[in-house]
């Protein structure tokens, strides 16, 4: 995926998760939880588009750790609300398959930085020994 699709991408789904949420009648749970996906939700986007302009490949990579950390979050969420609110929330179930699609995207993007920089980490002290 590409930067741009990738951020338009987490973009639509932080709003499509906001929207369906907009049905569920206020009251003190509903709120606090709605708050807490909201949230999460938002932070995949924003985190994603911070990382795209990172400094460093240090600061992406945190930024990239977040993004899993939110996206798994958002997950969760999105199971919880399907389980306490599942007459209200039929769009919200369709963006189950597209956390799970970032969350193995990101990882795998996790992944291949850690192998990339630990056989260069790797190669330096072999270095340094001989």
């Amino acid at each position: 995926m590409f930067n741009d699709e990738l951020r338009e991408r987490t973009f639509n789904f932080a709003i499509n998760v906001i929207k369906p949420l907009r049905q569920i009648p206020d009251n003190q749970e509903s709120k606090t939880l709605k708050n807490q996906i909201i949230r999460s939700a938002t932070s995949i986007a924003s985190n994603f588009r911070a990382s795209c302009v990172s400094r460093s490949q240090r600061e992406w990579f945190s930024k990239i750790c977040i993004v899993i950390e939110e996206t798994d979050e958002t997950h969760f969420w999105i199971e919880l609300f399907e389980q306490l609110y599942p007459e209200n929330l039929e769009g919200l179930s369709l963006l189950k398959s597209e956390s799970l699609n970032f969350l193995k995207y990101f990882q795998n993007q996790e992944v291949n930085f850690l192998s990339n920089n630990i056989f260069a980490l790797l190669f330096i002290i072999m270095i340094i020994l001989v």
